[in-house]
């Protein structure tokens, strides 16, 4: 950061104000916590429309490096805010995954997604702070959650789950395994299948063809318990949400599953199976390019489920993708549902798991750090000391002592670069100064600037008699005077503004 310029010759009771041309986010006031320290420009390009998904990868250590602050990042801080300074409606930052793969917790760095709210071109923002500029509340605005890694407990956050004809036994939520985790049912059933074993892999597994997926993922049919409703009756087991596709580049909707299944569907509405469907319309499930390994899945236009029969034996269809094609509901909201269409025969069960929807995704850049500059303000101010004359209520005459404050103030949540801070000031006209009286006094809360000479001035206080050259000679015939202060000019807290002042004296002629 360049150096600060405080120079001025001011009337009294003038004040300084230097700010940042941008503005910077705040949920309340500068100086009232929270505030934020840090941010980089996301670049939207011409051409991306609104309800686009955006998405990137970002390592928080890496820009407070950048910007050399030191700190441990705030996972809390995580914000984007829109070009007109306000957040962004639906928005997430998930620490378990980076560079499309599971990522550890807590080191820094993750995936950012929002949904678009303004076309591009446009500039957003994602800010961030650590945890020694004061905590930082949790994010309340909603996430995407189509990783289903920011739902809450069993609870599919910004999801919605229902069911028809199901009386309570069916599996509707969201788990979070670790690592190659598995599921064993601890007791035999009543169900005409057998125990579950290693039904539970998380889809992280290796080897899984969903291994970019996270911890967490959702479970919808029967797996736990059997089927409960009427003889003869279809269960359905749901779980949607509306979607705002853009109306142009719309893209595709993508998401895992995993089919597990003891009992088999025959390709008609009877038996077990899972469906998707737009606005309550099935579309086309040969259309979404499904794989179909080892040929275990009968897929057809209104769903896919086990082929091979029902069987005590459990046929594991492995993690799937599949895709589809948004281009038909361009500029609309959808209401996207999945099924799982059960068949209660009081016998063999079937589930599916869910993991992972993306639409219409767009990649966006990131531009360098920023850290919020100050707000400081400078007032100078004057009072008459002495005249020589009069006891009290001293006078502005000829031989008169006056001395002049320079309190300068910093208001904003950022602080000054080190050593950065320079104040320039001319001695009145028709007055001398006063040799010595040149000082230098921290105010409360405490600047954080200290007397120490900086590098290469051999003082923090230089004088001239040209307003050009500086050094540290001291006499009447001073015209200006220069004060650089080392360290850096301390943020607004809770505790207050910062603040320093600066005070010489001088004979009037």
């Amino acid at each position: 950061m360049t150096k600060k310029i405080l120079a001025f010759v001011f009337l009294l009771l003038s004040t300084f104000f230097y700010s940042n041309v941008l503005a910077w986010y705040d949920s309340n006031a500068a100086g009232t916590a929270p505030d934020w320290s840090y941010r980089v420009p996301i670049t939207i390009p011409a051409g991306v429309a609104v309800n686009s998904t955006i998405t990137f990868d970002v390592n928080f250590n890496t820009l407070l490096s950048t910007l050399s602050a030191a700190g441990t990042f705030d996972i809390n801080s995580v914000r984007i805010v829109r070009p007109n300074e306000t957040l962004a409606a639906t928005q997430e930052f998930t620490d378990r995954i980076f560079n499309g793969v599971i990522d550890a917790a807590s080191n820094a760095r993750g995936e950012v997604k929002f949904i678009l709210q303004d076309a591009g071109p446009s500039t957003y923002y994602l800010y961030f702070d650590t945890t020694a500029n004061g905590p930082k509340p949790a994010n309340s605005q909603p996430p995407v959650n189509g990783n289903l890694e920011h739902s809450v407990g069993t609870t599919p956050t910004s999801w919605a789950t229902t069911s028809l004809n199901a009386n309570g036994a069916q599996n509707n939520e969201v788990y979070d395994t670790a690592f190659g985790a598995t599921f064993t049912q601890p007791n035999a059933t009543t169900c005409s299948d057998q125990v579950i074993n290693n039904a539970n892999n998380s889809p992280n597994n290796s080897g899984s063809a969903a291994n970019v997926t996270g911890r967490k993922w959702h479970l919808l049919g029967y797996r736990n318990n059997c089927e409960d409703g009427g003889a003869g009756t279809s269960e359905e087991i749901n779980l949607s949400r509306t979607i705002g596709v853009p109306a142009s580049n719309p893209g595709t909707l993508t998401f895992f599953f995993q089919v597990q299944a003891f009992d088999s569907w025959n390709g008609t509405s009877n038996y077990d199976h899972v469906n998707v469907s737009v606005n309550g319309t099935l579309i086309n499930h040969t259309g979404l390019g499904i794989a179909n390994p080892g040929n275990l899945l009968r897929i057809s236009n209104t769903g896919f489920g086990r082929r091979n029969g029902f069987s005590a034996s459990l046929i594991d269809a492995g993690w799937q993708q599949a895709t589809l094609n948004l281009a038909p509901y361009a500029g609309t909201n959808i209401n996207f549902e999945v099924t799982a269409d059960s068949f209660t025969d009081n016998g063999y069960r079937s589930w599916v798991k869910l993991d992972d929807f993306e639409w219409s995704i767009r990649t966006a850049t990131l531009g360098a750090p920023e850290a919020q500059p100050p707000i400081i303000s400078l007032q100078k101010t004057s009072m008459v000391i002495n005249d020589g004359i009069n006891a009290t209520n001293p006078k502005r005459i000829p031989g008169a002592v006056v001395e002049y404050t320079l309190t300068a103030t910093n208001s904003g949540a950022g602080k000054a670069t080190n050593d950065t801070i320079v104040i320039n000031d001319s001695i009145p006209a028709n007055s001398s100064y006063i040799v010595n009286s040149l000082t230098f006094i921290d105010g409360t809360p405490a600047s954080g600037l200290n007397t120490s000479p900086v590098a290469p001035a051999a003082s923090i206080l230089l004088f001239s008699t040209d307003g050009v050259t500086f050094n540290t000679t001291q006499s009447t015939a001073v015209t200006h005077i220069r004060i650089h202060p080392s360290g850096e000019f301390a943020a607004a807290s809770g505790a207050g503004n910062p603040s320093f002042q600066v005070t010489f004296r001088v004979t009037l002629d």
